[in-house]
């Protein structure tokens, strides 16, 4: 169901219903007007994902939950997993100014860590954090955390292949409580939900501020998670759509 090669008028009238061409995710994940052209697009179905010219499914189960979401019937709850490490200091951000400014930066290395699952149903994120460690603890505390939810249907989580997420421990973790673990190709952060919420939390509450204690730090972020439901609601409806960016007709170039 491509544009290329076609009339004006065919894209129009053959467009399936299912396909948002309306719309594409950028590279700083932001929904624009699309292109009609070969190199950004969405995915032509749910379940497919391209690397280097070719598409091949993540999962043909996942494939099918997500185009069940995408026209609106809700059929079990499938989470985006991933962690994200805020190290405490300066944060980076673009400032004209006629004089020299000295941004304060923070002595000594602390970082407030967030392991979260999106839920691409109910847009509800669910997330254990901590000022140490995300290991394979902390991956079976947010397992516990998401059943005890009570979720209805199948529960599909998708995951990224960090060994604290995928080793035995964990699988002897998912299986009792009714969690399937489905993971992406290598390399493929632009297929995973949760990094767009991740940079949304980190442009938000760090970009370009001064957080003179790591206390303070620490509840700017915790402030804008808690936020995520009320004041950040129109920014996540356009943010987390099921909208992947993909690529054809990679050139690669030798070292």
């Amino acid at each position: 169901q491509r544009i290329d090669h076609q009339s004006a008028v065919d894209p129009l009238q053959h467009r399936p219903a299912y396909h948002f061409a309306n719309t594409q995710v950028e590279d700083c994940r932001q929904v624009q007007p699309a292109l009609q052209g070969r190199d950004v697009g969405d995915v032509r179905h749910s379940f497919l994902v391209a690397s280097l010219g070719r598409e091949f499914p993540i999962q043909s189960d996942l494939g099918h939950r997500l185009s069940v979401i995408r026209i609106g019937r809700r059929q079990g709850q499938v989470f985006f997993v991933d962690a994200a490490h805020f190290v405490y200091g300066t944060f980076w951000c673009c400032l004209w100014s006629f004089t020299r400014l000295f941004v304060h930066a923070a002595s000594g290395r602390q970082r407030f860590n967030g392991l979260g699952a999106w839920n691409a149903v109910t847009r509800q994120l669910v997330s254990v954090t901590n000022t140490t460690v995300v290991n394979t603890a902390t991956m079976c505390e947010l397992l516990h955390k998401i059943a005890e939810l009570g979720l209805t249907g199948p529960i599909t989580l998708v995951l990224d292949n960090a060994r604290d997420q995928r080793n035995a421990v964990v699988m002897a973790c998912a299986e009792p409580l009714g969690i399937t673990r489905r993971f992406l190709q290598s390399y493929s952060p632009n297929l995973n939900l949760i990094e767009r919420l991740w940079k949304l939390i980190k442009r938000r509450s760090l970009d370009g501020r001064d957080h003179p204690a790591f206390a303070n730090f620490r509840g700017a972020i915790e402030e804008t998670l808690t936020q995520l439901p009320t004041t950040y609601t129109t920014n996540l409806a356009s943010l987390m759509t099921l909208n992947f960016q993909r690529f054809e007709n990679v050139s690669l170039m030798a070292a």
